[in-house]
């Protein structure tokens, strides 16, 4: 079979092609669309795949930075094959994936994630509602009844690393918002709900994409 004879040669090449810029952006995506095809065969691999994407995910802002696309892409299909066996080695990366900023591809991989890696569900809804209440209306996420002074002192930590035209005032990106309205919708946020007040200010926004995605929150 393939997994017998060739994956321990195929990751070989695919990790060494990870060391060349030029072919980072190809070598995640072969890597998750292998791990789709072999499945738990990959566990051998995984130290050393999250090395790389750890350092992928560092790179942020950095020269010749690799678009944080295809690490997401390879991150969700590496869910998807192995399910919680990637629990810890995915854990301690949540961190550098949030501080990259919401995307679409963020939000698909968080998706795959807290599908099939259900240790990681709680922890994944806890910190893309902080992301998308920090975005919407630069306050933390507050659950309903809590004392409003509650997690105040966490916007700083969330917003801290993030691109700054993500939670600053009138330099906010549109489709960033757009994708903040929309987001509660499509992620299982399994009974947390968004503050109201967070989608109210965008019922009159200037882009008619943000007024739609604000009256649909």
């Amino acid at each position: 079979t393939f997994t017998e004879h060739f994956l321990h040669k195929a990751m070989g090449h695919l990790l060494q092609q990870l060391e060349k810029s030029s072919e980072r952006h190809y070598a995640f995506i072969a890597i998750g669309h292998t791990a789709k095809q072999v499945g738990s065969d990959m566990k051998r691999f995984l130290d050393s795949i999250m090395k790389q994407i750890k350092s992928g995910l560092q790179s942020r802002g950095r020269k010749n930075a690799l678009s944080k696309e295809p690490i997401f892409q390879c991150v969700g299909m590496l869910a998807k094959a192995v399910g919680p066996n990637l629990t810890k080695l995915l854990h301690n990366q949540l961190d550098l994936m949030f501080t990259c900023g919401l995307s679409e591809p963020l939000v698909q991989a968080l998706t795959y994630i807290a599908q099939d890696i259900p240790p990681l569900l709680k922890t994944i809804q806890d910190r893309l509602l902080e992301l998308l209440c920090v975005i919407l209306s630069g306050q933390p996420y507050k659950p309903l009844g809590a004392p409003p002074s509650l997690g105040r002192n966490k916007v700083t930590t969330i917003s801290r690393d993030l691109n700054v035209s993500q939670v600053s005032g009138n330099g906010k990106d549109s489709g960033v918002i757009t994708l903040a309205l929309k987001t509660p919708g499509a992620f299982d946020f399994n009974g947390h709900t968004l503050n109201e007040g967070c989608a109210l200010p965008y019922l009159e926004d200037d882009h008619p994409e943000v007024r739609h995605a604000a009256a649909m929150t």
